[in-house]
């Protein structure tokens, strides 16, 4: 049980590190010089870095018109990132591992992550072949998320438990939701 507790904090730290860089390539859609402060040292803000990653027509959901310059109108992917391990931080660093009768939500959760595994092996394709530039902040994000599928998957729930009450309770799923919106 002991290592389960670690791997949730490996889990948590891992999303958090992923809502930073992800929170630092929306501050780049924003701002295409943007100070990074720490990671300006991974991610130059050159045309060839992140910035012209995050410009580029995939940067924003739904993608921004082909052949046209960046910014784009829409949804910024970075956003939805940050979003995404924002949610995955407040599971695993406020909620853990639920007690027998809630281990549908590790189930979900684990879907969840699956999706955006999905996604980060779309993107990096995307960047690899659509692009053409290396963005490393986008690459360590998409690092991350593999981390905390691993992790996930470890720790999932190998026996068929009914829906029930137990830890977390209602209460704290709602707070935990709060903090991320």
């Amino acid at each position: 049980m002991e290592s389960k507790k670690h791997l949730v904090w490996v889990a948590g730290v891992l999303a958090l590190i992923a809502a930073w860089t992800s929170g630092s390539l929306l501050l780049l859609h924003a701002e295409k010089d943007a100070d990074l402060g720490l990671l300006a040292a991974i991610c130059s803000a050159t045309e060839d870095g992140c910035a012209s990653v995050v410009n580029s027509r995939w940067g924003v959901l739904p993608p921004g018109p082909e052949g046209s310059d960046g910014p784009h109108d829409g949804f910024p992917v970075a956003a939805l990132g940050f979003l995404y391990y924002a949610l995955l931080a407040s599971w695993y660093l406020l909620i853990g591992i639920p007690d027998p009768g809630r281990m549908w939500l590790s189930r979900m959760v684990l879907y969840l992550n699956a999706l955006g595994v999905v996604g980060s092996i779309i993107y990096t394709a995307l960047i690899f072949f659509a692009i053409g530039t290396a963005c490393y902040l986008c690459l360590l994000t998409h690092a991350c998320n593999i981390g905390i599928f691993i992790v996930s998957w470890l720790l999932r729930p190998r026996q068929k438990e009914p829906r029930g009450v137990g830890s977390p309770s209602n209460r704290l799923l709602a707070a935990s939701s709060a903090t991320v919106l």
